[in-house]
């Protein structure tokens, strides 16, 4: 049954309708006053500066953390949401609307959650990427990690824009990176040392440790004599490789004046010993003057790496 309410208009046999009398009025609303049971959201004028601060604090920010930090910090509630307890005491706020109201008062002020919402002229772009550039002399960075440097600091730049910003002016730089770029050869330089145990170098090998020889040994730069080896079930045990560098010690009577092997970490210990002893028994001026431990990449390691890599096993440790 129709609530319209019909006219009739003098002088005439038809009925109208008053279009009046369709609108809800305090009598028959349902919520005359407009008030619930979520608190008012405030005006854009009286949160525009909390929501700069947020944004240029806070490049990463999405619509959700602008939701919680406003209702964390300042105890203003855009929207509702649903309760959720993380254990018997501690309730969690996940808030579910409002992103609507959040996305609106950051379009207003021109700000954005996303690089496709960036205002920055372009030129203005091209200067910050090419600033970031230039922290990077050695151009091992590629766009996705220019583009979060630039995120940190409060620019939201895409990350389309700065690749072809890379490409323009640092082309070399991705051909520098390619992993099919041709690899770098190694400068050989002749081995010098300035006599017997200047230097002890060490290095395991590797190929036999399916068969449970995992062989250990410790080479004298000088000479190229091997001054002492192992047999062991593993050569990759710090506290292993340390006891073989301190025998070696003992039998020589004394230690090296550094020691050399490549990054692997079972030389934890013998390069602590090394450096113990070295400063137990130098005075600071001579071990000031040369490290305790030089750290080289395995094909820098040519001391012991030729002698194990260039014969067999029965040959280079005469098993």
């Amino acid at each position: 049954m129709s609530s319209k309410k019909k006219k009739r208009v003098a002088g005439s046999d038809e009925d109208t309708t008053d279009e009046d009398d369709l609108r809800p009025t305090k009598r028959n609303a349902r919520n005359p006053s407009g008030k619930n049971q979520y608190a008012a959201v405030p005006p854009l004028d009286e949160i525009t500066d909390i929501l700069r601060k947020y944004h240029s604090d806070n490049p990463t920010f999405k619509y959700v953390d602008y939701i919680e930090a406003l209702q964390t910090d300042h105890n203003i509630r855009i929207g509702f949401g649903f309760f959720m307890y993380q254990s018997s005491t501690t309730r969690l706020t996940k808030f579910t609307a409002s992103r609507s109201k959040i996305a609106k008062y950051l379009s207003q002020l021109g700000l954005s959650t996303s690089s496709r919402g960036n205002r920055m002229p372009d030129g203005e772009q091209t200067q910050l990427i090419l600033d970031e550039l230039a922290n990077d002399p050695r151009q091992t960075r590629g766009p996705r990690v220019v583009k979060e440097a630039l995120n940190l600091a409060g620019h939201k730049i895409g990350r389309n824009k700065i690749s072809d910003v890379m490409h323009t002016f640092e082309e070399e730089g991705f051909e520098k990176r390619d992993p099919k770029a041709q690899k770098k050869t190694v400068k050989r330089t002749p081995l010098t040392a300035v006599g017997p145990h200047e230097e002890w170098s060490m290095d395991g090998h590797d190929k036999m440790n399916e068969a449970g020889f995992g062989i250990y040994g410790i080479r004298d730069k000088w000479g190229g004599k091997f001054l002492h080896y192992r047999t062991l079930p593993s050569n990759r045990f710090a506290d292993v490789i340390g006891v073989v560098f301190l025998e070696c010690a003992k039998k020589y009577g004394g230690i090296p004046i550094q020691g050399s092997s490549d990054h692997g970490s079972e030389v934890r210990d013998a390069h602590a010993a090394q450096k113990t002893l070295r400063e137990q028994f130098w005075d600071d001026e001579r071990a000031a003057a040369v490290p305790a431990w030089a750290f080289l990449e395995s094909t820098h390691n040519i001391t012991v790496e030729s002698r194990v890599c260039g014969e067999p096993p029965e040959a280079t440790w005469r098993l």
